[in-house]
């Protein structure tokens, strides 16, 4: 069973899945979830927090702005997708500048 956390952590949830290997994924999208655990762990030592919020908001963003065309469905973004875009807005440092680590894709 998951941790109730990750529920509400999208991003968290798809890092631990891909390092559990319960999800397919190359070499370099690993690394990356790998830097996101580590970062959660010991990011602020180095400044950095994870802002759920803003990662919430990006993944909000695209079905409630968007809709298909040919269905006018809400248009939701893959696990992966999702993950790679929320790196760019839920990484802080203490200044609160988003994008500290760019979005990775294979």
């Amino acid at each position: 069973m998951l941790k109730n956390n990750l529920i509400h952590d999208p991003v968290e949830h798809y890092a631990r899945e891909v390092l559990a290997n319960r999800i397919v994924a190359g070499r370099l999208v690993k690394l990356a979830c790998q830097r996101h655990v580590d970062d959660r762990k010991s990011g602020h030592k180095r400044g950095l927090f994870w802002d759920l919020e803003a990662a919430l908001r990006v993944i909000n963003f695209f079905p409630d702005v968007l809709l298909l065309p040919e269905t006018g469905s809400p248009f939701y973004l893959e696990p992966w997708s999702s993950s790679s875009s929320v790196r760019c807005s839920g990484d802080r440092d203490q200044t609160a500048i988003a994008g500290s680590v760019p979005p990775i894709f294979e």
